[in-house]
């Protein structure tokens, strides 16, 4: 059962991770970065000026994922050596060359891991399959490079789950296994999958669904805040409960360190979804039950369209109501949640409109001048 749990989540947050409804991006001094995913990657900057520049990421780079820290790019990508998949990570200054600094040991497993810096050597390592780190098993850990750049397993991350999420079990052939809480069976697909935030030192994150939020200071490597955004679902029951709306339709950082949240309104999370509803692997594969859930999605927003917006400060856990953006849509429409996406432009005002270059002026690619 949970195999089955696990492959319909797989479907249902892959596209939503990776797929071109999320547009992350990332302020420095004076611009706001762009990352655009697709193949070619590109990667846009917009500064103070109104000046726009793109960058194409060379084949090295196709990305698993895009990061920009301590004033430095990084991406990583999926290796194979044989049997052995590697999960390597490439650091670039100016987008051009791009250096390996690091690389994590996937073995055999499926479907491997997201990995983030943290400073000094650390890494955060979110996988969906779990491993024995410090006597703990765990999904998500920190880990340090080192001298010849592998990622080592350091100590376990704590999500300040109210239950445990693993505990040891052994097998019948005597294997030392885990076994994952019931109550938790989804946070390690749907957390390593679901977009990670970066802002000021601080990496927000969660799982978009079900409205749930984690803060990890690059400095302490640990989490230092957990978040609940939808008020309806206690945790006990928040992550098996896939039948209800996604909470969060999207975030993304602003100029002065705090987080702009976009969630369903109150009304489409308390309401009672309307049957049927896609379950099991069985119900997904059945093109009719299907088609009969997409319908009532889509009647879901007709009836509770309405957006509501938040700030989030990670550096106190503050969340406070905000206005709605100006010259920005009041609700859903006809979007559903993975067309939903909303990206900052530098003058801080909000557009649904991917980057383009100005249709007067130069198409130059990044320079030096971009980063500063």
């Amino acid at each position: 059962m949970h195999k089955v749990i696990f492959l319909l989540l797989f479907i249902a947050t892959a596209v939503q991770a990776f797929g071109q409804g999320f547009l992350p991006q990332v302020w420095n001094e004076h611009s706001i970065i762009t990352f655009m995913p697709g193949n070619p990657a590109e990667v846009w900057f917009e500064n103070d000026k109104g000046q726009v520049w793109e960058a194409h990421l060379p084949d090295k780079a196709r990305l698993i994922s895009l990061d920009y820290f301590e004033g430095n790019f990084y991406c990583s990508k999926y290796e194979r050596q044989g049997e052995t998949k590697f999960h390597n990570v490439f650091m670039s200054s100016d987008l051009k060359s791009w250096t390996k600094v690091a690389f994590y040991s996937i073995g055999t497993d499926y479907p491997g891991a997201t990995i983030r810096p943290l400073g000094d050597g650390y890494f955060l390592v979110m996988s969906q399959n779990p491993r024995r780190v410090g006597g703990e098993w765990c999904s998500f850990f920190i880990g340090k490079a080192n001298e010849s750049g592998r990622i080592q397993a350091d100590t376990p991350v704590d999500l300040k789950l109210n239950q445990w999420l693993y505990r040891p079990t052994t097998l019948q052939d005597n294997t030392q296994f885990c076994q994952v809480n019931e109550i938790y069976t989804t946070i390690p697909n749907v957390v390593a999958m679901d977009p990670i935030y970066r802002v000021g030192g601080k990496l927000v994150i969660g799982s978009l669904r079900h409205g749930a939020l984690w803060i990890l200071d690059c400095h302490s490597r640990k989490i230092t805040r957990k978040l609940l955004l939808n008020p309806f679902i206690e945790e006990n029951k928040l992550f098996t409960d896939n039948i209800k709306p996604q909470c969060i339709l999207g975030i993304q950082p602003m100029r002065d360190g705090r987080l702009l949240i976009a969630t369903r309104c109150k009304e489409a999370l308390s309401a009672t979804p309307m049957e049927p509803q896609v379950r099991s692997l069985m119900d997904f594969q059945n093109a009719g039950i299907r088609e009969a859930a997409e319908n009532n999605e889509a009647l879901d927003r007709k009836f509770y369209p309405a957006i509501d917006w938040w700030t989030l400060d990670p550096e106190t856990g503050k969340l406070d109501p905000e206005g709605p953006p100006m010259n920005f849509p009041t609700s859903l429409g006809n979007l559903g949640h993975e067309e939903f996406k909303f990206r900052f432009k530098v003058d801080e005002n909000l557009t649904t409109k991917p980057p383009v270059m100005p249709e007067l002026g130069e198409k130059t690619k990044m320079t030096e001048k971009a980063k500063k």
